[in-house]
C-alpha cells in the first residue's frame, strides 16, 4: 500500500512539474514589438528634502509590429511617470518623463518601475536611485536695525 502511495505521488509530481516547464513550441509571436531602453537604471545623485528629481528615459521600438504602453507600475506615490499613450511603430524611438518627489523622504533610494505594454518579454525594468538630504536649517534671523547709530550710556 505504502510503495502505491509512494508511486502515485511521483507520478503526480512529475506530470505537475512537466505542465509547469515552457514550451519550446514558442507561443512568442517573431513579429511583436520590443522595447529597448536606452537604460536600465539612472542614478540621480545627492538632492535636499522636498526638491523633484526628473530623468527622460528614452526608448525605442526594436520589434516589427507596434509597441503599445499600457500601465508604468511606480513603488509609492513619490515616484510619477507619463509615458506616450499612442502606439510607437517599429523602429521609432519616444520617451518616459519620471519624477521623483523626495518631500518626505531621507537616506538612499531606490525606486523600481515596471513598465506593462505589449512586449514581446514582458513587463521591462527600469531603476531610479538616488540619495536625499535633510534640508540645511534655515539661518537665524538678523536683529532689526534702528533708525540711527546706538548711544552708549544713558540717564
Amino acid at each position: 500500500m505504502k510503495k502505491l502511495v509512494l508511486l502515485c505521488s511521483i507520478v503526480l509530481g512529475s506530470a505537475f512539474a512537466l505542465q509547469a516547464q515552457p514550451t519550446s513550441s514558442g507561443n512568442i509571436d517573431p513579429n511583436a514589438p520590443v522595447l529597448s531602453l536606452d537604460k536600465t537604471e539612472y542614478n540621480f545623485g545627492t538632492i535636499k528634502q522636498g526638491e523633484v528629481a526628473t530623468y527622460t528615459l528614452s526608448f525605442k521600438n526594436t520589434g516589427k509590429s507596434p509597441l503599445l504602453i499600457t500601465h508604468i507600475q511606480t513603488p509609492c506615490g513619490c515616484t510619477t511617470p507619463v509615458w506616450p499613450k499612442d502606439p510607437i511603430n517599429p523602429g521609432k524611438a519616444a520617451k518616459i518623463e519620471i519624477s521623483f518627489n523626495s518631500a518626505g523622504k531621507m537616506g538612499d533610494q531606490t525606486k523600481v518601475l515596471q513598465i506593462q505594454s505589449n512586449n514581446k518579454d514582458g513587463d521591462v525594468a527600469f531603476t531610479l536611485k538616488g540619495k536625499v538630504e535633510a534640508k540645511p536649517a534655515d539661518a537665524p534671523a538678523l536683529p532689526a536695525k534702528t533708525g540711527g547709530p546706538v548711544e552708549k550710556g544713558g540717564n
